[in-house]
């Protein structure tokens, strides 16, 4: 069967050989090709390059991509997790390659976004928008767990990284849902709350004075 072979092979007779011909790939992955190059000591099947030849994968994959960022950008979410997703499901990618390429995707975004931001000022002080303060506590650390994440994704076999996918995906889904439904019901009951029964932001009703309102067209109302 093709999937008892690594996928750099193919599956004849029962036996794993290299490939002879990208159909023979494209058995097991349409997006794979057999490529015969001089960093392999023999042919392998590999992912075709990214829009050679021009496929409707990529043509759709393009647009996610685009409308994805797009989105994150501005919420600051990054968009890997529907990047990651999309790279397996429609480019067919596999999740040692998906992950890598999901992060060149969202460090395009991300240069894009922070010149933008780094030339903005805060609203409420004198200081720029970005908190450089805060970004030498956290780099440092962030930057410790991406590179224990990349040496994590190198040895993981490829069910672990997809079970870990899952896994996040889904917590990140349930916060995300169960957060928006709290601020839906608070919203919700903020609406049909009797105006007369909320406390003034100005404090009790007891310590406003009531303002007194004159008319210009009674001189008499004024004295």
């Amino acid at each position: 069967h093709h999937y008892n072979c690594r996928s750099e092979f193919v599956c004849r007779d029962g036996q794993c050989h290299v490939c002879t011909k990208s159909t023979e790939c494209q058995e097991r992955n349409t997006m794979r090709q057999c490529f015969n190059t001089t960093q392999d000591l023999f042919p392998v099947c590999r992912h075709k390059a990214l829009f050679f030849p021009l496929t409707t994968e990529d043509i759709i994959m393009f647009f996610i991509t685009f409308f994805t960022i797009a989105l994150a950008a501005p919420t600051g979410t990054g968009g890997g997790g529907i990047l990651v997703p999309m790279f397996m499901i429609v480019g067919q990618f596999s999740p040692h390659a998906a992950v890598p390429l999901s992060k060149a995707t969202i460090l395009g975004g991300a240069v894009a976004n922070n010149f933008i931001n780094v030339q903005r000022r805060h609203p409420f002080a004198n200081r720029p928008l970005i908190d450089h303060g805060t970004l030498h506590i956290m780099v440092p650390n962030l930057l410790i767990g991406t590179i224990f994440g990349v040496f994590v994704n190198a040895i993981s076999p490829a069910w672990l990284i997809t079970l870990g996918l899952v896994l996040s995906l889904g917590y990140a889904t349930w916060s995300s849902g169960n957060k928006a439904w709290k601020v839906y019901v608070e919203e919700t009951k903020a609406e049909g709350e009797d105006p007369a029964a909320v406390e003034p932001l100005m404090g009790p009703k007891s310590s406003q004075m009531q303002a007194k309102h004159y008319s210009f067209d009674d001189p008499a109302g004024m004295n």
